[in-house]
């Protein structure tokens, strides 16, 4: 093992191979560093990725470790050229006096394990030396009969570091720190499992979108760019429903989508990644940009995708949109809007609007009224748990039969520019309730949890067509914090003995005491059969609501009988829950939206 680890069993060219491999891993963590702070911002966080959780909490361990490796395997092949020892000649005096070695004192305050070198005479006088070399980089010269120091180096700053770089790098007398590479090496380890892992996923993903790519026979090319699969059913829902209306089209990923002067239209759906880039296994949409020197005779039209709460909004596709400006192409080439958070009155907008530059007919998903006008809310009734608050609203006459419940609720706060949406729940009460978690610093959440009954909230509602409950059984509810929102209107609405199961993450058993009786009602009704509860800071079987998911004992059969997962809460919880399902059951969040298993509303 040791060789095999040093030199792969390859002597000097062995110690090569691992010196470039400790290099390429080394420049591998400083990317992939610099690539999480791009997409998920300077501030450290739990982001529900296991492949990029771990990145971050693996980071600075595993620089150390390999970069400390980089470092040794410099001075192997004199890359880094270390200085030569340079001895100190002492006044050792005259002695006639012969002390056994085993008696000498400068042996007596070294322990066996600190010595690195101890060269010894082949005859014992006064002429002669040992030579003792320490592991932290001092030398002595001893004089053979009496151990008498006679020289002395003086370390330098260079074999003070080599001496800290190999005690680092090997853990020499370091418990703690052979347990941390231990746990370091695991990780990495893992990160290479889980970065296969989603690269494979990817790829079989990109393999199922693809459809005729250059098939001419279709009147709109729909070219996706899609993260983690929502754009990309958007895209096949809306090729389905132009059918209906006699148009054909077909579904291309942009990753192997390249021009083609015999498409007529070209429709661009293109979701962001992070803090707006394009997603990652897009990047290179650029290159066939620059490169291509054809003439477009197509009509070319970008809907961006992206998440207000990023400064770079939507930046991908208005990157895109640019570029395709800069082509040899005609005038038409159209930005025909934005989407935030993949809301479906404003993707209804954006496809009306190249309907009608295209002269196509509207599909009927798009056509229905999903954005209303600003009315008055009155609050019936706040409960509050910690730092979430249950908000129970009246809604106004002419706002009743927009309310569903997973539809939107839209506040904008005063001070504020951009509006808050929270998913609502409407109850049998015939009340609309919204969920509200406070954050610091937050204008509208602050405001939000300052109500009382009685107050008025300047409100609209904004449809969710994608987020409503389905008719299929068995069902499973998953949120974490305030994604629990939209759930209570949604288990009031479930039929008696439907048997649904519910996980819900919160951070105390306070906030999960917020609709004990509620809950406790539906269960009764055998509308909820189990209701399973997580608390990532107070003692619980398990901490996050994705490993609730993994230890359900019934998790087998409930996806051998098909049954539903609806997902509402912080995205990073629904990657965690969609990489916990891919391991233990081998269907990828793509798979099961696809499918109709996976409706999510995740933020």
């Amino acid at each position: 093992m040791l060789t095999l680890h040093r030199s792969l069993f390859l002597d000097r060219a062995g110690r090569i191979l691992a010196g470039i491999c400790a290099v390429l891993a080394f420049c591998l963590l400083l990317a992939g560093g610099a690539l999480w702070v791009t997409l998920h911002g300077q501030r450290p966080k739990v982001i529900g990725d296991i492949h990029s959780d771990l990145g971050l909490f693996g980071l600075l361990p595993l620089l150390l470790l390999t970069g400390t490796g980089v470092l040794l395997s410099a001075a192997r092949f004199d890359v880094w050229d270390l200085p030569s020892q340079e001895l100190t000649l002492l006044e050792g005096g005259f002695s006639e006096a012969v002390i056994p070695p085993h008696a000498w004192d400068v042996f007596r305050g070294i322990n066996l394990d600190e010595v690195d070198v101890l060269r010894y005479p082949f005859l014992v006088d006064e002429e002669e030396v040992f030579e003792l070399s320490l592991r932290n980089g001092d030398r002595f010269d001893l004089r053979a009969t009496d151990g008498q120091i006679v020289a002395k180096s003086i370390p330098t700053w260079e074999w003070t570091a080599m001496a800290w770089t190999h005690r680092v790098h090997t853990a020499y007398e370091d418990g703690w720190l052979a347990w941390l590479w231990v746990v370091a090496s695991g990780m990495m380890l893992w990160l290479t499992f889980t970065g296969w892992q989603k690269w494979w996923r990817r790829l079989s993903w990109s393999r199922r979108l693809v459809g005729l790519a250059h098939d001419n026979h279709a009147d709109i090319h729909i070219v996706v760019s899609s993260e983690s699969g929502t754009t990309a059913r958007r895209a096949a829902q809306l090729a389905e429903r132009w059918k209906e209306k006699g148009v054909m089209s077909c579904v291309v990923d942009l990753a192997k989508f390249t021009p083609d002067p015999n498409v007529d239209r070209c429709l661009f759906l293109l979701a962001t990644y992070g803090q707006g880039d394009a997603p990652s296994h897009h990047l290179a949409w650029q290159k066939w940009v620059q490169d291509y020197e054809g003439k477009l005779t197509a009509h070319l039209a970008v809907v961006a995708f992206g998440d207000q709460s990023y400064l770079q909004f939507a930046a991908f596709g208005k990157d895109f949109f640019l570029a395709l400006r800069g082509l040899r192409s005609p005038a038409s080439v159209k930005l025909a809007g934005f989407v935030n958070r993949q809301k479906d009155g404003e993707f209804g907008q954006a496809i009306a609007s190249v309907c009608a530059q295209w002269d196509l007919p509207l599909p009927d998903a798009v056509v229905e009224e999903s954005t209303s006008v600003e009315r008055a809310w009155r609050v019936m009734s706040a409960s509050r748990a910690d730092n979430l608050a249950w908000i129970e609203l009246a809604a106004p006459e002419h706002e009743v039969h927009k309310v569903h419940s997973g539809s939107l609720l839209g506040i904008l706060p005063s001070q504020a520019e951009v509006i808050r949406w929270y998913s609502l729940s409407k109850l049998k009460s015939g009340h609309i309730g919204i969920l509200v978690k406070k954050h610091e610093q937050g204008l509208c959440s602050t405001h939000l949890h300052g109500l009382s009954r009685g107050d008025m909230v300047q409100a609209r509602i904004h449809a969710n067509l994608n987020f409503r409950l389905p008719d299929a059984r068995p069902l499973a509810f998953v949120a974490n914090g305030s994604g629990m929102g939209p759930f209570m209107g949604m288990i009031q609405q479930l039929e008696d003995d439907a048997g649904a199961v519910l996980f819900w993450g919160v951070q105390t058993e306070k906030q999960g005491e917020i609709f004990a009786s509620e809950l406790d009602d539906a269960i009764e009704r055998g509308a909820l059969r189990t209701v399973k509860r997580t608390c990532s800071r107070e003692a619980t079987p398990s901490r996050y609501v994705q490993d609730a998911v993994a230890s359900w004992s019934e998790l087998e059969s409930f996806v051998e009988a098909n049954g539903v997962w609806m997902v509402c809460g912080s995205k990073n919880m629904s990657e965690g829950l969609a990489s916990t399902l891919t391991l233990k059951t081998g269907k990828t969040r793509s798979e099961m939206i696809t499918s109709g298993s996976w409706i999510e509303d995740c933020y």
